[in-house]
């Protein structure tokens, strides 16, 4: 397949007339497609993220009265997934603030 003639034009509402550089391409089909799994990006982040206070509160507006985390948190280097809370012995349970306490007690 080759390009013998193009054309491109500005989308200016005038059909100003672009330049157009064409480049040599090659491909191929195949009843197998080759699976390439990429190398994994390293991120080298060597600073902590920022301190941050976490904090249990109670109000009527939120989550029926019950007790709540909220905290806010920020990591400007490569960044942080997710934060996960265990309240005691029970599964981590939320990611991101507010969360509701499953055991809505306070030790």
């Amino acid at each position: 397949m080759a390009i013998r003639e193009s054309r491109a034009l500005i989308n200016d509402g005038l059909g100003t007339p672009a330049s157009v550089k064409v480049f040599d391409f090659s491909f191929s089909l195949s009843a197998q497609p080759k699976i390439v799994t990429p190398e994994p990006v390293k991120i080298q982040d060597s600073d902590p993220p920022e301190k941050f206070q976490p904090e249990i509160a109670q109000g009527q507006e939120i989550f029926d009265g019950k007790n709540f985390l909220a905290f806010a948190a920020k990591d400007k280097g490569s960044g942080i997934a997710r934060y996960e809370v265990r309240e005691y012995r029970q599964k981590s349970f939320f990611s991101s603030p507010p969360g509701k306490l499953p055991l809505a007690r306070i030790f």
